[in-house]
């Protein structure tokens, strides 16, 4: 790479450990950028593009030269489907969390909507619009995000996103995905992680009983209700609104 080439687009957002859709994770083709008309690289392997350094920062992560993260979101608005682009946009406005809290975001959500105004009328530039309005702050995961998209688009309210849930008598259950906390409704991702890993098992069925102690109604959201028998868990979460209204 020249000293005027920067990562950019999807291999960006993979340095940034932004959560893109298998595809992109396992593509090996890198973008790469040559800023203010520098001739883009041309070479096997590699997707040349051009960008302006008044649309860009540069800077350098893990040590790579590499465009800054709200460009990287916008440069996504080309590539990713709307709800993967919310899901990025969750990401970075959220920070990543960690055993022992939440890393910084690495960015807020005033800095992606300047950056939108500043692209009126380019390419991709409205899906991010759409995009923009959507993305919430507090989110842990991807899977999070298309859940909550899920109950949105089935009409349903907007849930609460990683809040504490408290029994009638004050003792603390526990922090769901997302929950209808009026209604005591709280959604739980299971990954494979919490299959796989005894001591998260454990910690599961702990919170879950809590929860169910409590007079909570807990939905464990597996891959298969949001991608393949999604009608049936709206259903599902429609009874136990109307039951708990």
């Amino acid at each position: 790479m020249s000293p005027s080439h920067v990562f950019s687009h999807t291999t960006a957002a993979l340095i940034y450990r932004m959560p893109l859709p298998l595809e992109f994770e396992s593509d090996a083709q890198l973008h790469v950028a040559a800023v203010d008309g520098i001739q883009r690289p041309r070479t096997r392997g590699v997707i040349g593009h051009r960008v302006r350094s008044s649309d860009v920062r540069v800077t350098r992560r893990a040590g790579l030269p590499v465009v800054d993260p709200v460009s990287t979101w916008c440069q996504l608005g080309e590539l990713l489907e709307l709800d993967d682009l919310i899901a990025v946009g969750d990401y970075i406005v959220s920070g990543r969390p960690t055993s022992s809290g939440r890393e910084p975001a690495l960015a807020a959500l005033s800095d992606l909507h300047g950056a939108v105004m500043r692209r009126a009328g380019r390419r991709g530039v409205k899906r991010v619009e759409s995009a923009l309005t959507q993305i919430r702050t507090g989110v842990d995961s991807r899977r999070e995000t298309i859940l909550r998209l899920l109950l949105l688009r089935a009409d349903l309210p907007e849930p609460a996103i990683n809040r504490r849930a408290y029994a009638d008598d004050g003792t603390y259950l526990g922090k769901p995905d997302l929950s209808y906390p009026e209604l005591k409704i709280a959604f739980e991702y299971e990954g494979d992680g919490h299959r796989t890993d005894a001591r998260q098992f454990r910690r599961d069925i702990a919170r879950h009983e809590r929860f169910e102690d409590a007079c909570w109604r807990v939905f464990r959201v597996t891959a298969r209700d949001l991608y393949q028998d999604c009608e049936n868990f709206i259903s599902r979460v429609r009874r136990a609104i109307a039951q708990r209204s």
